[in-house]
């Protein structure tokens, strides 16, 4: 179609011209799209570590020309999330057997002689690969914390619920790989100095690990809740361990039992 200018009338797309098309112009664009990007990765961060719940309120007015939309948000720190993985959520191969279920101990033994392996080459073969799934944790999470939502506040839109759901865990995704450390030190810490040591022992592991996680992200629901849906302290103070342990009984009642069949039946 003829264009009466530089830009065509039914898609808005502009015509390259030579100068679009010299690298100058290419380079100039570039960069500004690479500065302007970072500009908004930290106007983003800042509030979803130090105001819970902002991103998602801004989002919801349609302020977010000046924010990282929720799932890039998401993606991003996902991907930083892979690479800075540091033993959180680590589960072996006997954690998915125990919460797989009785009979589940049988099956990998089963599968270890199938495949010619000792069961402890087994079991670390499949740890490997259901380590690879683990990734996919929060991805799943999110509609489930989203549902829960919906169930709690049912006068609002799902979709609401699914972009504060998707700014929580971009924020636990940063909470695990750095926060927790920064917990334990102010946490535990006091501990040492009065020497007990043993309930330091016990909190750095599973499953008194699993207590600092849930303190730390229950006190995130409990700031964003107030925040986003501008309810009592009261109401959020009840509303965030639900969401905790809604997520929680996901993740270990059906989560880890699918990988655990998702990996027996590819190994």
């Amino acid at each position: 179609m003829p264009l009466s200018g530089p830009y065509c009338s039914e898609c808005g797309e502009k015509k390259l011209t030579g100068h679009d098309l010299a690298i100058g112009h290419f380079a100039a664009h570039a960069l500004h799209d690479i500065t302007h990007f970072d500009t908004k990765i930290f106007s983003s961060l800042k509030p979803l570590l130090l105001k819970p719940g902002f991103l998602t309120l801004e989002f919801m007015a349609g302020r977010w020309k000046n924010y990282v939309k929720p799932t890039t948000l998401f993606v991003l720190i996902n991907l930083f999330f892979f690479f800075a993985h540091r033993g959180v959520m680590s589960w072996d191969a006997d954690e998915y057997i125990r919460t797989a279920g009785k009979g589940a101990d049988k099956l990998v033994e089963q599968r270890a002689a199938q495949r010619g392996k000792s069961l402890e080459a087994y079991k670390e073969h499949f740890t490997e690969v259901a380590q690879e799934k683990q990734h996919l944790t929060f991805f799943f999470a999110i509609p489930v914390v989203a549902l829960a939502l919906l169930i709690l506040l049912p006068r609002r839109y799902f979709v609401e619920h699914l972009v504060y759901s998707i700014h929580f865990h971009a924020f636990a995704l940063i909470f695990l790989t750095l926060g927790l450390q920064a917990l334990f030190y102010i946490a535990l810490r006091p501990l040492v100095w009065i020497g007990q040591s043993q309930v330091v022992d016990w909190l750095g592991r599973e499953p008194g690990i699993n207590y600092l996680v849930g303190v730390g992200l229950g006190a995130y629901h409990f700031l964003a809740v107030r925040r986003v849906y501008s309810s009592r302290w009261f109401t959020a103070l009840l509303i965030a361990p639900l969401l905790v342990l809604a997520e929680s009984g996901f993740i270990v009642y059906v989560f880890q039992p699918l990988v655990f069949y998702w990996v027996y039946s590819t190994t």
